[in-house]
């Protein structure tokens, strides 16, 4: 599957279930959030479109209070894993959290993809609790709290998406 011509922009009030179905399915640990409280957020959001196929991927950035803000629901269609797509994505989180002068952290279960965009763990009760997965669902890594640390990042990550 070809990336194509993408682009990384805000969504539109139609984008709403495509980010759902996004979450249900390239996230089946975490909780989706509903329809109509991702198209109530829509200015928290930023997705990757093709011109073509519509959103391939979206991210959110949520306030936390006045010093924090809170990178969720980085999710990428499953035939573009690996092509940069969520990297791109958390890196406009950054620098989103950065221009409102937020610091940026999250929860998540893949600490190292974190990690390799200059987040650093931190203590899980530094970020308000999150809904547990409901029960039955597969067992899963521990859940890490990490936040972004602009020390290392200075050496300077190139934004970049490889088309595959």
């Amino acid at each position: 599957m070809s990336a194509g011509k993408l682009t990384l922009e805000r969504p539109v009030p139609d984008d709403a279930r495509r980010i759902h179905a996004l979450q249900r399915e390239a996230a089946p640990h975490c909780i989706p959030q509903p329809v109509d409280e991702i198209r109530s957020r829509l200015d928290e959001f930023q997705v990757a479109r093709d011109p073509e196929r519509g959103v391939l991927a979206s991210v959110a950035v949520r306030p936390l209070g006045e010093l924090r803000a809170e990178v969720r629901g980085v999710v990428v269609d499953r035939r573009l894993r690996g092509s940069g797509l969520g990297s791109a994505l958390v890196r406009w989180a950054i620098r989103r959290a950065v221009a409102e002068g937020r610091q940026l952290v999250c929860v998540t279960r893949s600490p190292a993809f974190f990690e390799s965009l200059g987040f650093r763990e931190i203590p899980l009760s530094w970020i308000p609790e999150k809904p547990a997965r409901p029960p039955g669902g597969p067992d899963l890594p521990a859940r890490v709290a990490m936040a972004w640390d602009p020390e290392p990042a200075r050496a300077g990550q190139q934004e970049q998406v490889r088309h595959v």
